[in-house]
């Protein structure tokens, strides 16, 4: 069922950005990669301070510390729909005038770039349903399953895994486990132990057995 959701969303974005045309698609994709690279790479710091005090920061928001499991969810969209709206608002602003291209370059550019937003798009979407209050069969039947067979949402974390070792390094904010490899720096790379899936599927389970209650231990 999951798997036909996400297909039709991807067929969605894929017919709605191809009539957007070459130039706009251009600045979609670097204004979607950029908001999913932010909301995934700051979703659980800000998730953290919410839930639970923050390694050398401010006290929590004890008042949402009873809601861990749908806190990152709503963090995680928070932040992916106000850098979204935020770049796009920018690049509009300065990018008043389409740029006009030969007829080919223009309708193969636009359907290669719609290809590509559409997939983007359907990583981070299938990404953030590991971080929903859904009930676990519903997300995914096990953790080694895949959505849409490859697994868009594994890709997407394999990326950020990448991207938060390098430019998107973030300091310590935890006190999680990290990888061998990354246990000598000063920063908290992104699933480091590569079980985010695993626990998120953990927690659905967890939620389920509360009946409801959308509670569950960081």
């Amino acid at each position: 069922m999951m798997t036909l959701i996400l297909i039709f969303v991807f067929f969605a974005v894929l017919a709605a950005s191809w009539f957007m045309g070459l130039w706009s698609n251009l600045l979609t994709l670097v204004v979607l990669l950029l908001s999913g690279l932010i909301a995934t790479n700051y979703f659980e710091p800000l998730a953290s301070y919410l839930d639970k005090p923050v390694v050398g920061g401010p006290p929590a928001i004890s008042a949402m510390a009873t809601y861990t499991y749908l806190l990152d969810f709503i963090c995680f969209w928070s932040l992916f729909l106000v850098s979204l709206f935020g770049l796009r608002i920018t690049t509009d602003i300065l990018s008043r005038h389409r740029i006009r291209f030969n007829y080919w370059v223009e309708i193969v550019g636009r359907s290669v770039l719609s290809l590509w937003v559409a997939w983007i798009f359907v990583s981070i979407v299938a990404f953030s349903l590991q971080l929903s209050p859904l009930p676990a069969a519903t997300v995914q039947a096990t953790p080694n399953s895949r959505m849409m067979l490859i697994g868009p949402d594994r890709i997407w974390i394999g990326f950020m895994q990448s991207r938060s070792r390098g430019a998107l390094a973030r300091g310590r904010f935890s006190e999680t486990g990290r990888h061998e490899d990354d246990v000598d720096g000063n920063y908290e790379p992104f699933d480091s132990q590569a079980d985010l899936i695993y626990k998120y599927h953990t927690r659905r389970e967890q939620l389920e057995n509360q009946k409801g209650a959308l509670r569950v231990n960081r």
